[in-house]
């Protein structure tokens, strides 16, 4: 498992995650880093109360509830499994790249129905086949990099704010960035 992972930008502008309740999106952020190369952490709440939130003074059946709450905006798979609880990143491939010589296939189960859906889910690849990008598809048709920043608005200047409060309803995206920040929540 990884030491750390990456957290995009965009998160912060994502219709779905700022849906959830301050605890649950604190939650949902956390959690990130301690999932493995293919999204998947253990789900009891003892566990994540243990390894991802020691220090906050939630009970079990807080961390119980917001993790329902994230699962039910589509966030996260979250089963059980032969006794023991799961969890899942539902879109993990569309914002954590891990480079196939690092990569370390999960030890957890996958989420049993993830393909119910009628949607094709990319998967991690396993020992015999090519990761995605080798075949040319992308799960996420436009990246960013830090020398198109200046593309995206000037990101080396910090945020003033206007004091506007815009409803996410009512947000209309000004920039590439913002579009895509919207169109991952789909």
């Amino acid at each position: 498992m990884a030491k750390a992972r990456m957290l995009h930008k965009k998160i912060s502008v994502s219709v779905q995650v700022n849906r959830l309740t301050l605890p649950a999106r604190l939650l949902f952020t956390w959690m990130i880093p301690h999932a493995d190369d293919e999204g998947k952490m253990k789900g009891d709440p003892e566990f994540i109360k243990a390894t991802v939130v020691p220090m906050v003074k939630w009970s079990f059946k807080k961390i119980l509830e917001y993790l329902e709450e994230i699962q039910d905006k589509r966030l996260i798979y979250y089963w059980q499994e032969n006794g023991e609880w799961f969890i899942e990143f539902i879109k993990w491939n569309e914002h954590q790249v891990i480079r196939k010589d690092r990569f370390t296939p999960s030890d957890l189960p996958s989420y049993p129905k993830k393909n119910d859906n009628k949607k094709v889910d990319i998967c991690q690849p396993t020992d015999n086949q090519e990761p995605t990008q080798a075949n040319g598809i992308e799960s996420n048709p436009r990246e960013f990099n830090k020398s198109e920043s200046n593309e995206i608005g000037n990101a080396d200047k910090p945020y003033k704010g206007n004091g506007i409060v815009i409803s996410p309803k009512d947000f209309k995206p000004s920039s590439e960035g913002e579009v895509a920040a919207l169109s991952s929540i789909i």
